[in-house]
């Protein structure tokens, strides 16, 4: 009796404190910011609300300037990205970026503890507590109702983790039993898995990843599905046992949010991020948290510049005059700015004939026609600047234009790149010392790069030109004794294609990635490709969307592969982002 009495006390304790708790929690006080515990604020289950546009006049970037603090949210139990310790410290990945970013700006940084409910999320950035949010926060498309985001700083992984030798590949699950934990983005992976892939699995789910993982270890599910990093954490005291599947599910953006169309915190972001980026500080902080694992999440664009500072940006935010996506929606053709009419080269005649293709691609997803205005490459940007086109193309990234257009993902690359006969063992510049290199002589400055190359790397090069239709012949022309060509990639291609099996591009000393010479980094010897993106409407966020997730779509069902052949080796295409959700945007279905 004494101890049914005890137990009916303790469950009446429970329930007071718990209700009282779960009531305070579901009245949120913007102004009030709760004392730091290892334990996330209570998530209040919220009616999802209709798209909502917060058209704040000033950029947050004035308020961070006057103050002389930056307002970080930022999760408190998500190791290794942000993560309380026992000494009352905030540590992680995100606690060190945003740092280094706040030093970078001459500013404080004041961390606020947020959880990961967005419309939660989008409240707090809309009131001002907090001006960004750096909290291991993955860019999903349902997100993008709510608030924008920077470039991806982290690429993830929704993985597979399997008993060693029990599977090779995400399709040898077919028909067999994958584990979750409950109410996590591997559930929502692993159906978003399944609908594309057209197999079935039993899916048994878990409320903790430590139960998931001794139920993979016992044989009672036969793969496991979640972040990479975490499954690396739980799998860490026996990694003989188990192994995760090379090919993701899925790939994880994560990256910085903030206020939709704060133009001018948005480039502060992404420009300070490509610029730790160049200093190092990006790979020390990745180091750090993810030792011997390459980070090529960031490009950085042209014209980057000195350390950035809230000072050098404007305080009103600039808003399009007119929008492009009721325009298609209305069935107005698509304005693009950019094409060579009249291709002279095998390359420029490829690049033409790509461009077409990709345009024609995304207008037919909308519902609309192309209409190729009369510019060239020069002009492009101009012309979206001013209205006069809707899209650029075949343009790379430039800070000297990101405060009159926007800039789209990536769907090209191309680079200075070597040529060399199979079996020549050449890798770099370093194994020609006192070799001639041969030059196409239509490449403006490529003669000039391959001499700041070789004076760079103490070899004695010397150049001849040659017309581009004749740089395979050269190269087997035996009184020229030439041992390589250096030039654009795409001018190469038409080469290599049509000799397969007697030319091939240099690659690194262990074959595993291609070797790039990109004219912007040839002091510091850093050579990534070159991006090449569209330009569209100034802080038109909706259109830059609409663009982004109609060529994540091609990229996914293999379209955009196939019309890179003439362009790029499949080998060397870098990884694609494509984030998470919907296919289905302002009416227009992107999914074929």
């Amino acid at each position: 009796m004494m101890k049914k009495w005890l137990l009916l006390m303790i469950l009446a304790l429970f329930l007071l404190f718990g209700a009282s708790t779960l009531f305070s929690a579901s009245i949120p006080d913007s102004r009030q910011i709760p004392a730091p515990t290892l334990v996330p604020p209570t998530l209040v289950p919220q009616q999802s609300s209709a798209r909502e546009e917060t058209l704040s006049t000033e950029s947050v970037v004035t308020r961070i300037r006057n103050a002389g603090v930056v307002n970080v949210g930022i999760l408190y139990n998500q190791p290794p990205f942000g993560e309380l310790n026992i000494r009352g410290e905030l540590v992680g990945y995100d606690a060190d970026l945003a740092r280094s970013m706040a030093q970078t700006w001459g500013v404080e940084v004041n961390f606020i503890q947020v959880t990961r409910q967005p419309e939660r999320l989008a409240e707090l950035l809309k009131t001002g507590t907090v001006d960004m949010l750096v909290s291991a926060l993955v860019h999903e498309r349902e997100l993008d109702a709510f608030m924008e985001f920077s470039q991806s700083y982290y690429i993830g992984e929704q993985a597979i983790m399997v008993r060693r030798d029990d599977a090779e590949k995400p399709a040898d699950m077919a028909n067999r039993r994958i584990g979750v934990v409950i109410a996590t983005p591997a559930e929502k992976a692993v159906g978003d898995w399944l609908a594309r892939s057209g197999f079935s699995v039993q899916i048994n789910t878990y409320l903790t990843l430590d139960r998931a993982y001794t139920a993979l270890a016992v044989g009672e599910i036969d793969g496991l599905v979640d972040s990479d990093y975490r499954l690396r954490q739980v799998s860490s005291g026996q990694p003989d046992l188990i192994e995760i599947l090379a090919e993701p599910i899925q790939l994880d953006s994560f990256a910085i949010a903030f206020l939709r169309q704060d133009a001018s915190m948005r480039d502060l972001i992404n420009r300070t991020l490509q610029y730790l980026t160049s200093t190092g500080r990006m790979n020390e902080i990745h180091q750090a948290y993810f030792p011997g694992k390459v980070n090529n999440a960031l490009i950085i664009w042209k014209n980057l510049g000195d350390a950035p500072n809230p000072s050098q940006y404007e305080a009103p935010i600039p808003f399009p005059s007119t929008y492009v996506v009721p325009r298609i929606q209305s069935g107005n053709a698509i304005r693009v700015a950019g094409i060579n009419d009249a291709p002279a080269t095998e390359s420029e005649r490829r690049l033409n004939t790509f461009y077409r293709e990709l345009l024609i691609q995304l207008a037919s997803r909308w519902g609309v026609t192309v209409e190729f205005i009369p510019s060239t490459p020069e002009n492009a940007l101009e012309l979206v600047a001013t209205g006069q086109a809707d899209i650029a193309v075949g343009v790379e990234p430039d800070w000297a234009w990101s405060n009159r257009v926007d800039f789209t993902l990536p769907y090209l690359w191309r680079g200075d790149r070597l040529m060399v006969e199979i079996g020549s063992n050449i890798r770099g510049f370093s194994d020609l010392r006192g070799d001639k290199v041969i030059v196409p002589e239509n490449q403006t400055g490529a003669a000039d790069r391959a001499v700041a190359l070789a004076n760079t790397i103490t070899a004695t090069i010397q150049t001849i030109p040659q017309p581009e239709s004749e740089l395979a012949n050269a190269l087997f022309n035996e009184e020229l004794n030439a041992s390589a060509v250096f030039g654009d990639s795409i001018i190469l291609m038409a080469h290599l294609q049509a000799m397969p099996d007697r030319l091939e591009l240099t690659r690194t000393d262990d074959g595993s990635a291609p070797r790039w010479y990109n004219p912007s980094f040839i002091n510091d010897l850093r050579f990534p490709p070159i991006p090449i993106v569209m330009a569209t409407p100034y802080n038109d966020v909706d259109f830059r969307l609409l663009v982004n997730y109609t060529l994540q779509e091609l990229i996914r069902e293999g379209i955009h592969k196939t019309m890179l052949q003439p362009l790029i080796q499949e080998r060397d295409i870098p990884v694609l982002e494509i984030w998470a959700g919907g296919t289905n945007f302002f009416g227009f279905e992107l999914s074929r």
